[in-house]
């Protein structure tokens, strides 16, 4: 089995050295509605930090949550908010040992999993949405996504856009994978990928096929790729001898 590497496709686990990496409390963009390119786009909280606001535009010299596009080894700043319906002071931030906590100051309503509050203190998994413009979740993030060795930048495709192989997130967890795909494809060695139904084994596949330094070797179609042969073992009948027990 020395030749057999294993890629999970879920839950990638970072390097040994990118393991104990600090993670603090940080809001995603899942929707916005004037700005809908902005998805994905992450904003990190230092704990026991001071007060943050969130809202339109600059704001007048207080501290502001600032949105980035995180991706390896990158931390893009990008734009103020500009939903017209948001107050320049929509929410107050502060980033606490359990989450974070959440003062609505502005006009916009403001819901959390779905319950209307103007105060509460939100954890990884929550919700929060300002009525018809914003919708953001809450995790735990590290601050700096390592850097890809095998995975070329040139394949990374725009932000909160699919790569050249159709793989699709900016998640810490999404860029080891394709990292560990990236690295088994030019191994050279028998891989095996598990993981459950629907979390993207045929797509990981076809993506280390696609890279593989085996891609221009014999057995080739008349387009210059190797044959890629899909077995469903869930879909295998059980042998006669079998069923007649």
């Amino acid at each position: 089995m020395s030749d057999e590497k294993t890629i999970s496709t879920v839950g990638a686990i970072p390097p040994d050295d990118e393991r104990d990496a600090p993670d603090s409390p940080a809001l995603v963009i899942a929707w916005c509605a004037d700005e809908p390119l902005r998805v994905g786009e992450i904003a990190l909280f230092r704990a026991r930090g001071p007060v943050h606001t969130l809202g339109r535009g600059e704001g007048d010299g207080e501290a502001r949550v600032r949105f980035f596009r995180q991706r390896p080894k990158r931390l893009e700043p990008t734009a103020p908010l500009a939903g017209l319906a948001l107050s320049r002071r929509q929410l107050d931030v502060v980033a606490t040992n359990r989450g974070l906590q959440i003062t609505r100051v502005g006009r916009c309503p403001l819901t959390v999993n779905g319950v209307a509050t103007d105060e509460t203190t939100v954890v990884p998994g929550d919700t929060l949405h300002l009525r018809g413009q914003l919708l953001l979740y809450c995790i735990r993030r590290i601050a700096s996504i390592p850097k890809t060795s095998y995975f070329e930048p040139s394949r990374f495709g725009a932000f909160g856009e699919p790569d050249a192989a159709g793989i699709l997130g900016e998640a810490p967890a999404t860029w080891e994978l394709r990292e560990r795909i990236a690295f088994a494809a030019q191994s050279g060695k028998h891989v095996l990928l598990h993981g459950e139904s629907g979390t993207g084994k045929e797509l990981a596949a076809r993506r280390r096929d696609q890279s593989s330094v085996y891609r221009r070797g014999p057995r080739r179609r008349r387009d210059g790729r190797r044959p890629y042969l899909h077995r469903t073992g869930a879909r295998r009948r059980p042998e006669p001898s079998r069923l007649a027990r």
